[in-house]
């Protein structure tokens, strides 16, 4: 998964490029970041996602994550918000941006980890929709959260981007077997 969020991450780096056209009149970049846990208690019975249908979680060694990146650079401005989640519907998506109402593009990506929260009510028992609707209203208020601290976190900075092809490490598991050999970082 992480190469999911990397080539995100670089497809919105990129796309600042090429829209500021590296304006130099304005030499200040600023960032900032923030992080909130989706706490829950492990005996209120939420459906664990990807496994298999109706199962409870019965321990919880990490809580999932929210976490927000906000760049501004050289005037384009752009949030990264990222959630320990197996997926999310339009519908909550849509809830997260319309609640920010930031003028700038929002987006939204999860982890797809399989050891959280069923986000899509998919893994009740059959026939029954898994999501609890209390937990996405605290997905939606947490992730709406992060996103205007990392906001409001914001300070200046420079940005530096590395990138190293990797030999062994990633690999696709399906025809057409079609995945980026790179790692990327942003600093």
């Amino acid at each position: 998964m992480i190469k999911k969020h990397c080539i995100i991450i670089l497809l919105i780096i990129s796309s600042l490029f090429i829209f500021s056209g590296c304006n130099t009149s304005n030499d200040k970049i600023y960032g900032g970041y923030s992080e909130v846990s989706l706490i829950i208690e492990k005996d209120d019975n939420y459906y664990i996602s990807g496994y298999s249908g109706g199962r409870y979680f019965t321990d919880i060694l990490d809580y999932q994550k929210v976490k927000a990146f906000y760049l501004n650079y050289y005037g384009e401005e752009v949030l990264l918000i990222s959630i320990d989640c197996v997926g999310l519907t339009s519908k909550y998506v849509k809830e997260i941006r319309d609640a920010l109402n930031f003028k700038f593009p929002v987006n939204v990506v999860s982890t797809h980890t399989h050891a959280g929260v069923d986000t899509m009510g998919l893994w009740g028992p059959v026939g029954i929709n898994g999501k609890n609707e209390d937990f996405m209203d605290l997905l939606v208020d947490s992730a709406v959260t992060a996103a205007k601290e990392a906001y409001n976190n914001k300070t200046t900075g420079t940005l530096t981007f590395g990138k190293i092809e990797t030999e062994g490490i990633l690999r696709d598991s399906r025809d057409p077997q079609v995945y980026d050999k790179n790692i990327y970082q942003i600093r």
